[in-house]
């Protein structure tokens, strides 16, 4: 299939994916003597790749195709890494045009799937698409494009908020990885305000309150990937922690306790959200005190409580946070030994050994044996 493909033409695939508006197009291929079939699994490779041109799988399904081993290696290589970065600043580049365009004069309908499909491919990318924050950034901040929405149908509002919610996602990813503190801080700036974007009310009715809805849920999703990082979006999550929708609740919950000791300021809404109508808010919602840890001592009555919900889930999660937080008191003691003595769960049993070991420190005040401790469970929305 790809067996006369040379290393010089590989440096030739590498400048025109790195340089062109569509990455690697048919036309290209076919003046580069590569065959219909060959130019589509090099396109897959090249459009999806990611840490270089091509992953490892790529490579091995390249070769196993007849693709020479030389040109291959050509790809994934350092000049590969090179095309790869270079393709980031033209994408950069031509993201920062269209956001240009849609303050300036709007965007046709073909440039509004041009900026989606600019966009989708930086999110492709991961953490090589750090060079884009700042453009991806803007997309998320263009008020501009919620205006676009106003005279479209349906179908054309959700493409346009479709550009603003893979951006979103392509800043969560990123926050997966362990990129700059300040693109770090330059990506979660950017979720925040996506939480608190909102339709002009002018133009505001059920579709578009949808719409807005589910991209505020894709920013507090991103910025669970950030974990710690994202501290300082603790003010927002609490808010959204309050939200009607559960679904919006859950996610908050699970975003406080991905961030940890720096949500201390959660320790009150986390408290009151053990009582929340949804259990896997209140699972999250325990889980999140724990990790937060001594700062959440004011808690320790309420999830003493939950060590006899119906939930084994929660009361796994409560046993776990009570030893974390470190702030036993009488009746918590006298309930996680019960706990690890009779809860017809095992991991709930290990969970209560483990944290009254916490509490008392190796001494021989319990007879309790301890199964293999378990981690808190924390269910993702």
């Amino acid at each position: 299939m790809g067996k006369n493909i040379n290393a010089t033409r590989a440096e030739k695939v590498i400048r025109a994916y790195a340089d062109g508006t569509e990455g690697l197009t048919g036309q290209e291929c076919t003046g580069l003597g590569i065959s219909p079939d060959s130019c589509r699994m090099l396109k897959e490779a090249l459009d999806w790749g990611s840490k270089g041109i091509i992953t490892p799988g790529e490579r091995a399904r390249l070769i196993d195709a007849g693709f020479g081993r030389g040109f291959v290696e050509n790809l994934a290589g350092t000049d590969g890494k090179k095309a790869l970065l270079q393709r980031v600043k033209w994408l950069t580049g031509h993201l920062d045009h269209l956001n240009h365009l849609s303050l300036k004069q709007g965007l046709m309908e073909s440039q509004v799937n041009e900026l989606i499909r600019v966009v989708l491919e930086l999110y492709h990318m991961g953490p090589d698409a750090r060079g884009a924050i700042g453009a991806l950034t803007y997309v998320v901040k263009n008020d501009n494009l919620i205006y676009l929405m106003r005279d479209k149908n349906k179908q054309d509002q959700e493409e346009i908020v479709d550009v603003r919610r893979f951006a979103v996602q392509a800043l969560g990813i990123m926050g997966l990885y362990s990129i700059s503190s300040q693109d770090a801080e330059k990506a979660i700036s950017a979720l925040i305000m996506a939480m608190n974007i909102r339709a002009p009310e002018q133009y505001k009715n059920a579709e578009l309150a949808q719409i807005d809805l589910t991209l505020y849920k894709e920013a507090i999703l991103s910025l669970c990937a950030f974990g710690p990082r994202a501290k300082f979006a603790v003010p927002y999550i609490i808010i959204a922690l309050k939200h009607e929708d559960t679904d919006v609740r859950v996610k908050a919950s699970f975003a406080l306790l991905r961030i940890g000791p720096g949500a201390a300021m959660a320790v009150s809404p986390l408290t009151a959200a053990l009582e929340d109508d949804e259990p896997k808010v209140q699972v999250n919602a325990a889980g999140a005190l724990g990790a937060i840890g001594s700062p959440a001592r004011s808690a320790v009555p309420h999830l003493e409580k939950k060590l006899t919900n119906n939930n084994p889930q929660l009361r796994k999660n409560a046993a776990l946070s009570l030893g974390k937080i470190g702030q036993p008191t009488g009746s918590s003691i006298a309930a996680l030994i019960d706990m690890a003595k009779n809860d017809p769960e095992l991991y709930c049993r290990a969970a209560a050994a483990s944290s009254l070991k916490k509490l008392w420190g190796q001494t021989e005040k319990s007879d309790v044996s301890e199964p293999t401790p378990p981690h808190a469970t924390f269910l993702k929305p």
